[in-house]
Formats: structure tokens, C-alpha cells, sequence
């Protein structure tokens, strides 16, 4: 992802983190934490907090919900799914 420095990993949620984003409220707070979560750098490790993640939203929207949809895909979240919890 180029707007984001290079290389980087997306990886489906693990189930304490689905039911960790399904006991947030919102969905921008859900994208967040799922994006915080889901990618990652070569060695696993988060490339941003919550926190950065905002800020990068806000820069960068359609970048964090192609990611949003990636997460969505990998973990097997459909629209009924997320908006069902």
C-alpha cells in the first residue's frame, strides 16, 4: 500500500479479537480497532495504534475502508454479520 510506506500484511481476526470488536459501539469504532488489529507489519506487529488509525482515516478514507474490506473478507464478516452484533 504505497499511501502507507510500502509492504504490509492484512490478517483475518482472531476470534478474542472478533469478540472484542463486536462489544465496541459504532462502526467507525469497530474499523479502528479492526484495523489497529488486522495489519500488521512482515514481522506481525501492528503498523498503528487505534489512535494513529483515526488519524490516518481521516487522511486517507478510501485507504482504511479497502483495508476494512480485506479484514471483512479474511474473517468471514459479511454486512449481516457486523450489523447483526
Amino acid at each position: 500500500v504505497p499511501d502507507l510506506g510500502g509492504d504490509l500484511v492484512v490478517r483475518g481476526m482472531t476470534l478474542a479479537a472478533r469478540l472484542e470488536l463486536f462489544a465496541v459501539e459504532g462502526n467507525a469504532a469497530r474499523l479502528i480497532k479492526a484495523l489497529a488489529h488486522c495489519v500488521v507489519d512482515g514481522d506481525g506487529q501492528p503498523i498503528a495504534s487505534e489512535e494513529e488509525w483515526d488519524r490516518i482515516g481521516a487522511k486517507l478514507p478510501a485507504v482504511a475502508l479497502n483495508l476494512w474490506e480485506v479484514i471483512r473478507r479474511l474473517s468471514g464478516l459479511d454486512d449481516e454479520a457486523v450489523a447483526k452484533n
